[in-house]
């Protein structure tokens, strides 16, 4: 398979119960690599002030809230030297698991909510050439076409980390947007696919609502040939809830993302049922394609997204 990137830091702390020493930091994506968890994951790791390698590329933080002063953990776990400190960290960045820490831990709400129905305008544009990811790459290279949708939280089209349902594989693996336009139309809030493959390099333009409940976005094409992989934005947040407005114009690169629901190492690889299936997970550069072994990988396809 391409490479997984890995997190260094597995379940915070692998759930062990060391105390952190550092301030606890409040983080979110730069980009379409990782979420909110995943960077206060990788920024509060132990043994790495700052924040890990991944945390400096990918994500931004601030000084966490301070924690209310009733945190403390949870029996059995209230008697381990230490557990006072990780709660009020670890809760303070984001990770608050209510099986080790009590409620009083979680950081009073400030994040204020957009209101109204508006309109974004987005473009996909395909980055992915020859020049930028020389690794076997096809001339016949293009993505399927975008589909797209607006949606809760309670929804998203892919999640890194867990696995492809059928309707993504089948987009992942075929290009085929039909069973996500099924979907999604029982889902979403409102979706709009695009009116065909185009080449790595082109456009393609959708746009849909969002609102006060359903303002998140979610984007995927296939990335063809390939075995399973796909350009994917997954579950953006469209409203600023520092401010309680709609976000004017978001800008992101995309990344690659493999399926894990097929084994092949090129984008011409016979077909190759993972079995058992695999979580979803980011494209590395492991040589086999897209680039040499110890690079970093390129965005695949950059996304625009307007307020009308």
């Amino acid at each position: 398979k391409i490479a997984h990137i890995t997190s260094m830091n597995r379940l915070l702390i692998c759930l062990g119960l060391v105390a952190a020493t550092f301030a606890a930091l409040d983080c979110q994506p730069n980009g379409a690599v990782g979420n909110a968890a995943w960077c206060n994951g990788e920024c509060n790791a132990p043994g790495f002030p700052g924040g890990t390698p991944n945390c400096q590329l990918y994500c931004s933080c601030n000084a966490a809230a301070p924690q209310p002063a009733g945190c403390a953990p949870v029996a059995p776990f209230d008697t381990v030297p230490g557990m006072q400190n990780w709660c009020e960290l670890n809760c303070a960045a984001g990770f608050c698991p209510a099986t080790y820490c009590s409620s009083d831990c979680l950081p009073a709400s400030t994040d204020l909510e957009c209101t109204g129905q508006v309109t974004y305008d987005i473009v996909f544009t395909g980055t992915f050439s020859n020049a930028t990811h020389p690794v076997d790459y096809q001339m016949m290279a293009h993505f399927s076409p975008v589909i797209g949708a607006s949606h809760g939280d309670d929804f998203g089209m892919f999640q890194r980390g867990t696995q492809a349902t059928s309707e993504m594989q089948t987009v992942a693996e075929t290009g085929n947007p039909a069973p996500m336009a099924a979907l999604l139309g029982a889902n979403a809030f409102q979706s709009d696919i695009g009116g065909g493959p185009i080449d790595s390099n082109e456009t393609q333009a959708l746009s849909f609502d969002v609102d006060g409940t359903n303002h998140y976005i979610s984007i995927v094409s296939m990335i063809a040939p390939s075995p399973d992989w796909f350009a994917g934005l997954n579950t953006y947040d469209m409203c600023d809830h520092t401010t309680g407005l709609w976000k004017a114009s978001v800008s992101l690169d995309i990344s690659a993302y493999d399926s894990g629901t097929d084994s092949g190492l090129t984008f011409t690889a016979a077909d190759q049922a993972t079995s058992p299936q695999e979580n979803i997970f980011l494209i590395g550069c492991d040589g086999h394609a897209f680039c040499a072994l110890g690079e970093q990988i390129a965005p695949v396809a950059h996304v625009m997204m307007t307020l009308v």
